[in-house]
């Protein structure tokens, strides 16, 4: 595989998502390593590909990147409310990270659209963390017109992720840490194998770096105790036996004692099928 096939898989990746990426963040997704200088003299000339100031997309989908440059401001507003939203849910008791994912993280989506967060919670807390999280998710809709999608729950003794494809390793990547106790530092020791997907990538650096303080603390406390065991098992029954009626056997919607994944949509499937479609095609 050479560097310029990379680079026009990699596009066309981008292309599913009806999205224009830089070239900064192109260079990030490659799936072939190369150096900067390398990167930028293959781009040179290559046909199939349109670079318009620092974006680029497929031929023929120039929309893309006029899309992106008048909703430029919209994202980098949506971004701001999603990192501070993602703050205020990162104050519920017995949660250890907050991470924004999905399209606002990766740089296409706008400040009405929903924000989609992926959560770390204090191990065998899952179901009592995540029942927290509702209402305190309940609340910021209300009080701020938006809309909170927290459909993926792990305990913070289980950050090795299973399902490793291109889907799961781009959204990793992406991800903004909005709360952090020093969990991304423990997600990146454990997901080394992301760099098979990806081996020009960087770690986003977290902005989110806290340490409780004061009733936080306090109820971080509360939360360990073994009373909540009780409510811990409860809850997991209770959402379990409602959930599981609903639940299809895709790995995108997994629950256990230590994770809650809710991905009833199958928007990674879809992603990985169309992105094959659109590879078959560049191949031709």
């Amino acid at each position: 595989m050479d560097l310029q096939s990379s680079i026009l898989r990699t596009v066309g990746y981008f292309s599913v998502f009806g999205f224009a990426p830089t070239l900064d963040e192109l260079y990030r997704l490659l799936d072939h390593k190369a150096s900067r200088s390398e990167f930028e003299h293959a781009l040179r000339g290559m046909d199939g590909i349109v670079i318009r100031d620092r974006f680029c997309c497929l031929q023929g989908q120039e929309n893309y990147i006029l899309r992106r440059q008048q909703k430029n401001a919209q994202h980098v507003s949506g971004m701001r409310r999603g990192i501070f939203l993602g703050r205020l849910l990162g104050i519920v008791p017995g949660v250890r990270g907050v991470f924004l994912t999905g399209s606002m993280a990766a740089g296409s989506g706008l400040a009405n659209e929903d924000f989609d967060y992926f959560i770390v919670v204090e191990p065998n807390r899952v179901w009592f963390v995540r029942l927290l999280l509702y209402f305190r998710s309940k609340y910021l809709e209300r009080r701020y017109g938006v809309r909170l999608c927290i459909n993926y729950i792990v305990d913070e003794k289980n950050l090795e992720f299973q399902e490793r494809n291109r889907y799961v390793a781009s959204e990793l990547v992406l991800m903004v840490a909005t709360y952090d106790e020093g969990v991304l530092d423990k997600i990146k020791a454990l997901n080394g194998w992301v760099e098979e997907f990806f081996p020009n990538f960087r770690w986003r650096e977290t902005n989110g770096l806290v340490e409780r303080q004061g009733l936080n603390r306090l109820l971080d406390k509360f939360v360990g105790l073994r009373i909540v065991d009780v409510l811990e098992y409860l809850e997991r029954r209770r959402a379990m036996f409602r959930l599981l009626r609903i639940a299809s056997d895709s790995p995108e919607v997994r629950f256990s004692p230590v994770q809650y994944k809710g991905h009833f949509a199958g928007h990674g499937k879809r992603i990985l099928e169309t992105f094959a479609e659109v590879e078959q095609k560049l191949e031709q």
